[in-house]
């Protein structure tokens, strides 16, 4: 009888021993298991399109490819050639002018047939002083108001209810993208941006681009901030340079945190102005400069569309091969009015080795990419 017990108990630690030995190898596979997987690494923005943006991408000449890059700036006064490969038009009020609903329509539509890949239609509906659209009376009984002013009289809510009534007006006209909502920090109402911007400090511009970037993304409708890295108190570039004096720290500090919120909310676009930061770059403005463009990809982790403000403007007449250097700098897309010279200098550029069809590729498929993402092709 006491050598059965003893038989039981030594049986009894056998298979404890046993169990945990089993528990053990256990612990030690799943430890491996985790220390083998990669770390989980933030999808890009337009990622889960790469694949049918390649294929596209794989059919398509040199030329169509570099003409995907530009988006063009419409002028109704110019005698039209079809440019069916560019990636499309930035329209302004004079196409709108006198034009009604169904004159625009059937404009608009001719406009796109010529596409071979649909083309991106946008415009500058910020409200305010621009205000490409509803200044026709055709469009819309009043103009937009400025944010500014929308703000003011019912903060974020009829901020909302406004920027939702002017999605849908774009969206009938078949425009899908408008170039704003403008993310600058103006208080002064002396700066030059204090009229197109919300007049708010960091935190308060933050809240309202978060807000409306937001709104847009949830209507699949694309939005662009601008214009980075922060206007500032800055002159305007259409007319001349224009130099900020200040440090990278004192921007993320104040004038990068809009555009960190835009990003956070998927702003699909951010475009970048043509001013001089030369504490950042002291050879070129931010829109041919790497190392602003890097701040805004690798220190801000942006994945979406980098758009240049218009290369024609004459901040930048100094400067020689613009679109080149745009692209060398990390823009994606570029606004020009005068395409046929860029054009050529882009296809130039390749066929010298100054760019490589790499790195045109790489642009190419982020825009086709957006494009399926917001089922315009």
């Amino acid at each position: 009888m006491k050598t059965k017990k003893i038989l039981i108990v030594v049986c009894l630690l056998i298979i404890v021993v046993l169990v945990g030995v089993k528990f053990i190898m256990k612990d030690d596979k799943e430890t491996k298991k985790v220390e083998e997987e990669p770390p989980v690494e933030n999808k890009e923005l337009f990622e889960d399109r790469y694949k049918e943006a390649e294929m596209i991408l794989a059919d398509m000449t040199l030329e169509q490819k570099v003409a995907q890059l530009f988006l063009v700036k419409y002028d109704a006064k110019a005698k039209k050639e079809p440019l069916p490969n560019i990636g499309g038009y930035v329209l302004f009020g004079d196409f709108f002018k006198n034009e009604t609903i169904d004159s625009y329509n059937e404009k608009i539509t001719k406009l796109k047939n010529e596409a071979k890949i649909n083309y991106t239609i946008a415009v500058d509906e910020e409200g305010g002083t621009v205000t490409r659209v509803s200044s026709n009376k055709a469009f819309r009984n009043e103009k937009f108001s400025a944010p500014r002013e929308i703000y003011a009289e019912g903060g974020l809510d009829l901020i909302k209810e406004t920027e939702q009534e002017k999605i849908d007006l774009l969206k009938s006209l078949q425009i899908n993208l408008n170039l704003a909502p403008v993310s600058d920090i103006s208080t002064n109402e002396n700066d030059f941006m204090y009229e197109r911007s919300i007049g708010l400090d960091a935190t308060n511009t933050a809240s309202y681009i978060s807000t409306v970037t937001k709104l847009y993304k949830d209507n699949n409708f694309a939005s662009c901030l601008k214009h980075f890295p922060g206007y500032g108190n800055n002159v305007d570039t259409h007319v001349g340079s224009s130099t900020d004096n200040r440090t990278l720290e004192e921007l993320k500090n104040n004038d990068l945190i809009p555009f960190v919120a835009g990003i956070k909310a998927e702003s699909p676009y951010i475009l970048v102005s043509h001013n001089s930061l030369p504490k950042i770059d002291s050879e070129y403005p931010a829109s041919l400069s790497a190392k602003v463009i890097n701040v805004l990809k690798e220190d801000l982790g942006y994945t979406g569309l980098v758009i240049t403000d218009d290369i024609s403007m004459d901040a930048l007449d100094s400067y020689d091969n613009i679109a080149t250097l745009a692209l060398l700098a990390g823009n994606d897309v570029i606004i020009t009015g005068d395409y046929n010279k860029h054009y050529e200098e882009i296809l130039n550029a390749v066929k010298n080795q100054t760019l490589s069809e790499e790195r045109i590729n790489n642009s190419v498929k982020k825009i086709l990419a957006w494009k399926l993402t917001y089922n315009i092709i």
